[in-house]
Protein backbone atom coordinates (compact mmCIF):
# COMPACT_ATOMS: atom_id res chain seq x y z
CA UNK A 1 0.00 0.00 0.00
CA UNK A 2 1.21 3.50 -0.85
CA UNK A 3 0.55 5.90 2.00
CA UNK A 4 1.33 9.03 -0.06
CA UNK A 5 -1.19 8.09 -2.76
CA UNK A 6 -3.72 7.26 -0.05
CA UNK A 7 -3.21 10.66 1.53
CA UNK A 8 -3.23 12.62 -1.74
CA UNK A 9 -6.44 10.94 -2.89
CA UNK A 10 -7.88 11.78 0.55
CA UNK A 11 -9.59 8.40 0.65
CA UNK A 12 -8.85 8.17 4.32
CA UNK A 13 -11.87 6.33 5.65
CA UNK A 14 -12.01 5.00 9.17
CA UNK A 15 -8.98 4.40 11.36
CA UNK A 16 -9.12 2.46 14.61
CA UNK A 17 -7.47 3.90 17.72
CA UNK A 18 -6.53 0.51 19.08
CA UNK A 19 -7.05 -0.60 22.64
CA UNK A 20 -4.04 -2.10 24.41
CA UNK A 21 -4.91 -5.63 25.57
CA UNK A 22 -2.75 -6.34 28.63
CA UNK A 23 -2.77 -9.79 30.20
CA UNK A 24 -0.51 -11.56 32.66
CA UNK A 25 1.84 -8.62 32.93
CA UNK A 26 2.43 -8.27 29.19
CA UNK A 27 0.69 -7.31 25.96
CA UNK A 28 -1.87 -9.88 24.82
CA UNK A 29 -0.49 -10.81 21.39
CA UNK A 30 -3.36 -13.15 20.61
CA UNK A 31 -5.89 -10.39 21.25
CA UNK A 32 -3.95 -7.87 19.15
CA UNK A 33 -3.86 -10.34 16.25
CA UNK A 34 -7.62 -10.92 16.55
CA UNK A 35 -8.24 -7.17 16.57
CA UNK A 36 -6.18 -6.72 13.42
CA UNK A 37 -8.06 -9.55 11.69
CA UNK A 38 -11.41 -8.05 12.70
CA UNK A 39 -10.44 -4.65 11.32
CA UNK A 40 -9.08 -6.07 8.08
CA UNK A 41 -12.36 -7.89 7.44
CA UNK A 42 -14.51 -4.85 8.18
CA UNK A 43 -12.84 -2.19 6.07
CA UNK A 44 -10.52 -0.21 8.33
CA UNK A 45 -8.10 2.03 6.47
CA UNK A 46 -5.55 2.00 9.24
CA UNK A 47 -4.79 1.33 12.86
CA UNK A 48 -3.55 3.77 15.47
CA UNK A 49 -1.81 2.07 18.40
CA UNK A 50 -0.62 3.97 21.48
CA UNK A 51 -3.29 6.63 21.55
CA UNK A 52 -5.85 7.46 24.24
CA UNK A 53 -7.74 4.19 23.74
CA UNK A 54 -4.37 2.45 23.98
CA UNK A 55 -3.46 4.12 27.29
CA UNK A 56 -0.15 5.44 25.97
CA UNK A 57 0.07 7.88 28.87
CA UNK A 58 0.24 4.93 31.31
CA UNK A 59 3.06 3.17 29.50
CA UNK A 60 6.75 3.43 30.27
CA UNK A 61 9.05 4.53 27.47
CA UNK A 62 10.11 0.92 26.93
CA UNK A 63 6.50 -0.33 26.94
CA UNK A 64 5.49 2.42 24.51
CA UNK A 65 8.03 1.38 21.88
CA UNK A 66 7.39 -2.32 22.55
CA UNK A 67 3.65 -1.86 21.94
CA UNK A 68 4.24 -0.26 18.55
CA UNK A 69 6.65 -3.07 17.67
CA UNK A 70 4.06 -5.65 18.70
CA UNK A 71 1.42 -4.13 16.44
CA UNK A 72 3.83 -3.75 13.53
CA UNK A 73 4.92 -7.39 13.67
CA UNK A 74 1.34 -8.67 13.71
CA UNK A 75 0.04 -6.12 11.23
CA UNK A 76 2.29 -6.74 8.25
CA UNK A 77 1.06 -4.72 5.27
CA UNK A 78 -2.67 -5.24 5.78
CA UNK A 79 -3.44 -1.78 7.16
CA UNK A 80 -1.67 1.53 7.41
CA UNK A 81 -0.10 2.03 10.82
CA UNK A 82 -0.35 5.50 12.30
CA UNK A 83 1.71 5.12 15.45
CA UNK A 84 1.06 7.30 18.47
CA UNK A 85 4.46 8.57 19.58
CA UNK A 86 3.68 11.69 21.62
CA UNK A 87 5.13 12.01 25.12
CA UNK A 88 5.58 15.04 27.34
CA UNK A 89 9.33 15.10 26.76
CA UNK A 90 10.53 16.17 23.32
CA UNK A 91 13.48 13.80 23.69
CA UNK A 92 11.26 10.82 24.51
CA UNK A 93 8.83 11.67 21.70
CA UNK A 94 11.73 11.62 19.26
CA UNK A 95 12.95 8.28 20.64
CA UNK A 96 9.55 6.67 20.22
CA UNK A 97 9.19 8.25 16.77
CA UNK A 98 12.54 6.86 15.66
CA UNK A 99 11.62 3.38 16.88
CA UNK A 100 8.17 3.52 15.25
CA UNK A 101 9.70 4.38 11.88
CA UNK A 102 12.14 1.48 12.18
CA UNK A 103 9.14 -0.76 12.84
CA UNK A 104 7.49 0.47 9.63
CA UNK A 105 5.01 3.12 10.77
CA UNK A 106 3.39 4.93 7.81
CA UNK A 107 2.80 8.12 9.78
CA UNK A 108 3.25 9.40 13.32
CA UNK A 109 0.48 10.77 15.52
CA UNK A 110 1.65 13.30 18.11
CA UNK A 111 -0.61 14.39 20.94
CA UNK A 112 -0.07 17.63 22.83
CA UNK A 113 1.90 17.44 26.08
CA UNK A 114 -0.32 17.22 29.13
CA UNK A 115 -0.53 18.22 32.81
CA UNK A 116 1.32 21.54 32.39
CA UNK A 117 -1.03 24.09 30.81
CA UNK A 118 0.88 25.63 27.91
CA UNK A 119 0.32 28.91 26.16
CA UNK A 120 0.25 28.84 22.38
CA UNK A 121 3.90 29.84 22.02
CA UNK A 122 5.07 26.98 24.23
CA UNK A 123 2.84 24.47 22.47
CA UNK A 124 4.02 25.70 19.07
CA UNK A 125 7.62 25.30 20.24
CA UNK A 126 6.99 21.67 21.23
CA UNK A 127 5.60 20.67 17.83
CA UNK A 128 8.13 22.86 16.01
CA UNK A 129 11.04 21.06 17.68
CA UNK A 130 9.58 17.60 17.13
CA UNK A 131 8.44 18.03 13.52
CA UNK A 132 11.74 19.65 12.58
CA UNK A 133 13.64 16.53 13.62
CA UNK A 134 11.35 13.89 12.11
CA UNK A 135 11.60 12.72 8.52
CA UNK A 136 8.09 11.32 8.30
CA UNK A 137 4.47 12.41 7.96
CA UNK A 138 3.03 13.80 11.19
CA UNK A 139 -0.59 13.99 12.29
CA UNK A 140 -1.37 16.38 15.13
CA UNK A 141 -3.64 15.06 17.87
CA UNK A 142 -5.99 17.50 19.59
CA UNK A 143 -7.76 16.15 22.69
CA UNK A 144 -7.84 19.06 25.16
CA UNK A 145 -10.31 17.45 27.56
CA UNK A 146 -7.58 14.91 28.43
CA UNK A 147 -4.40 16.95 28.01
CA UNK A 148 -5.48 20.43 29.07
CA UNK A 149 -3.83 21.85 25.94
CA UNK A 150 -5.59 22.88 22.76
CA UNK A 151 -4.31 22.92 19.16
CA UNK A 152 -6.09 25.76 17.40
CA UNK A 153 -6.64 25.76 13.63
CA UNK A 154 -4.47 28.88 13.44
CA UNK A 155 -1.54 27.20 15.18
CA UNK A 156 -1.95 24.07 13.07
CA UNK A 157 -1.84 26.20 9.91
CA UNK A 158 1.31 27.97 11.05
CA UNK A 159 2.97 24.65 11.88
CA UNK A 160 1.93 23.02 8.60
CA UNK A 161 3.17 26.00 6.60
CA UNK A 162 6.57 25.69 8.27
CA UNK A 163 6.79 21.89 8.30
CA UNK A 164 5.57 20.17 5.15
CA UNK A 165 5.61 16.83 6.95
CA UNK A 166 2.69 17.93 9.13
CA UNK A 167 -0.07 16.52 6.97
CA UNK A 168 -3.15 16.11 9.15
CA UNK A 169 -4.97 16.48 12.43
CA UNK A 170 -7.10 14.21 14.59
CA UNK A 171 -9.54 16.45 16.42
CA UNK A 172 -11.14 14.72 19.39
CA UNK A 173 -12.17 17.91 21.17
CA UNK A 174 -15.88 17.29 20.54
CA UNK A 175 -16.16 20.97 19.63
CA UNK A 176 -17.73 21.24 16.19
CA UNK A 177 -16.34 24.75 15.73
CA UNK A 178 -12.88 23.31 16.19
CA UNK A 179 -13.10 20.67 13.48
CA UNK A 180 -14.88 23.04 11.10
CA UNK A 181 -11.99 25.46 11.66
CA UNK A 182 -9.49 22.78 10.64
CA UNK A 183 -11.54 21.84 7.58
CA UNK A 184 -12.00 25.44 6.43
CA UNK A 185 -8.56 26.74 7.33
CA UNK A 186 -6.02 24.08 6.41
CA UNK A 187 -6.48 23.79 2.66
CA UNK A 188 -6.16 20.91 0.21
CA UNK A 189 -3.74 18.11 0.98
CA UNK A 190 -4.25 18.38 4.75
CA UNK A 191 -6.20 15.50 6.27
CA UNK A 192 -8.79 16.19 8.96
CA UNK A 193 -10.07 13.29 11.08
CA UNK A 194 -12.99 13.41 13.48
CA UNK A 195 -12.04 11.64 16.70
CA UNK A 196 -15.51 11.43 18.26
CA UNK A 197 -17.75 8.70 16.90
CA UNK A 198 -20.97 10.59 17.61
CA UNK A 199 -19.81 13.45 15.35
CA UNK A 200 -18.62 11.27 12.47
CA UNK A 201 -21.39 11.87 9.91
CA UNK A 202 -21.82 15.62 10.57
CA UNK A 203 -18.06 16.03 10.18
CA UNK A 204 -17.97 14.07 6.92
CA UNK A 205 -20.79 16.26 5.63
CA UNK A 206 -18.76 19.44 6.12
CA UNK A 207 -15.60 18.00 4.60
CA UNK A 208 -13.74 15.82 7.10
CA UNK A 209 -11.66 13.14 5.38
CA UNK A 210 -12.44 10.37 7.80
CA UNK A 211 -12.80 9.32 11.40
CA UNK A 212 -10.66 7.79 14.11
CA UNK A 213 -13.42 5.88 15.87
CA UNK A 214 -12.92 4.04 19.15
CA UNK A 215 -16.02 1.87 18.83
CA UNK A 216 -14.43 0.14 15.83
CA UNK A 217 -12.45 -1.92 18.33
CA UNK A 218 -15.58 -4.07 18.65
CA UNK A 219 -18.18 -3.08 16.03
CA UNK A 220 -18.27 -2.16 12.35
CA UNK A 221 -20.99 0.46 12.82
CA UNK A 222 -18.70 3.43 12.10
CA UNK A 223 -17.45 1.69 8.95
CA UNK A 224 -21.06 1.31 7.85
CA UNK A 225 -21.77 5.01 8.46
CA UNK A 226 -18.75 6.02 6.38
CA UNK A 227 -19.49 3.60 3.54
CA UNK A 228 -23.14 4.66 3.36
CA UNK A 229 -22.14 8.31 3.21
CA UNK A 230 -19.44 8.00 0.53
CA UNK A 231 -21.74 5.86 -1.62
CA UNK A 232 -24.42 8.57 -1.56
CA UNK A 233 -26.90 6.76 0.72
CA UNK A 234 -27.39 9.71 3.06
CA UNK A 235 -30.67 8.52 4.61
CA UNK A 236 -29.06 5.21 5.53
CA UNK A 237 -25.97 7.00 6.85
CA UNK A 238 -28.17 9.11 9.13
CA UNK A 239 -29.97 6.05 10.53
CA UNK A 240 -26.67 4.32 11.17
CA UNK A 241 -25.21 7.43 12.77
CA UNK A 242 -28.17 7.59 15.17
CA UNK A 243 -27.34 4.08 16.33
CA UNK A 244 -23.62 4.87 16.56
CA UNK A 245 -24.31 7.98 18.62
CA UNK A 246 -26.57 6.07 20.99
CA UNK A 247 -23.94 3.35 21.28
CA UNK A 248 -21.17 5.79 22.12
CA UNK A 249 -23.30 7.46 24.76
CA UNK A 250 -23.52 4.14 26.62
CA UNK A 251 -19.82 4.47 27.38
CA UNK A 252 -20.04 7.39 29.78
CA UNK A 253 -20.38 5.77 33.20
CA UNK A 254 -17.40 3.42 33.42
CA UNK A 255 -13.64 3.84 33.43
CA UNK A 256 -12.36 4.75 29.95
CA UNK A 257 -11.01 2.81 28.15
CA UNK A 258 -11.61 -0.26 30.32
CA UNK A 259 -15.15 -0.32 28.94
CA UNK A 260 -13.82 -0.49 25.38
CA UNK A 261 -11.46 -3.29 26.39
CA UNK A 262 -14.35 -5.23 27.94
CA UNK A 263 -16.47 -4.88 24.81
CA UNK A 264 -13.58 -6.01 22.62
CA UNK A 265 -12.96 -9.11 24.70
CA UNK A 266 -16.67 -9.89 24.96
CA UNK A 267 -17.45 -9.27 21.30
CA UNK A 268 -14.29 -10.38 19.50
CA UNK A 269 -12.59 -12.77 21.91
CA UNK A 270 -15.83 -14.23 23.35
CA UNK A 271 -14.52 -13.70 26.86
CA UNK A 272 -15.70 -11.70 29.85
CA UNK A 273 -12.27 -10.23 30.56
CA UNK A 274 -11.19 -6.59 30.51
CA UNK A 275 -7.37 -6.79 30.55
CA UNK A 276 -6.76 -3.06 30.61
CA UNK A 277 -3.39 -1.43 31.21
CA UNK A 278 -2.64 -1.16 34.96
CA UNK A 279 -3.58 0.57 37.17
CA UNK A 280 -6.96 0.77 35.40
CA UNK A 281 -9.59 -1.40 37.03
CA UNK A 282 -11.52 -4.14 35.30
CA UNK A 283 -15.20 -3.67 34.51
CA UNK A 284 -17.39 -5.44 37.07
CA UNK A 285 -19.26 -8.51 35.89
CA UNK A 286 -22.65 -6.91 36.53
CA UNK A 287 -21.83 -3.64 34.82
CA UNK A 288 -20.21 -5.43 31.88
CA UNK A 289 -23.24 -7.64 31.36
CA UNK A 290 -25.62 -4.68 31.38
CA UNK A 291 -23.35 -2.71 29.04
CA UNK A 292 -23.08 -5.61 26.62
CA UNK A 293 -26.83 -6.22 26.52
CA UNK A 294 -27.56 -2.55 25.82
CA UNK A 295 -24.82 -2.30 23.20
CA UNK A 296 -25.76 -5.51 21.41
CA UNK A 297 -29.20 -4.11 20.56
CA UNK A 298 -27.52 -1.29 18.64
CA UNK A 299 -24.74 -3.29 17.00
CA UNK A 300 -26.76 -6.27 15.75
Amino acid sequence: MDYEKWLKKKELGIITPAITPFKGGKFDSRAIAKLIDFLGKNGASGIFPAGSNGCAALLSLEQHTSLIKEFSELLGSRLFMLAGVGRNSVEETLKVASAALKFGADALVIVTPYYIKMDEKSLFRYFDEVAGKIDADVILYNIPQFTGNWITPGMAKELADKHKNIVGVKDSSGDFRSISGFIEGMGDGFAVFQGQDDLLLPSLMIGANGGVCGTTNFTKLAFDVYNAYVSGRLAMAKKLQERLTELMHLFTHAQFPSDYNYMFYRRIMHSRETNAVPPLENISAKYGENLYKSAAKLMD
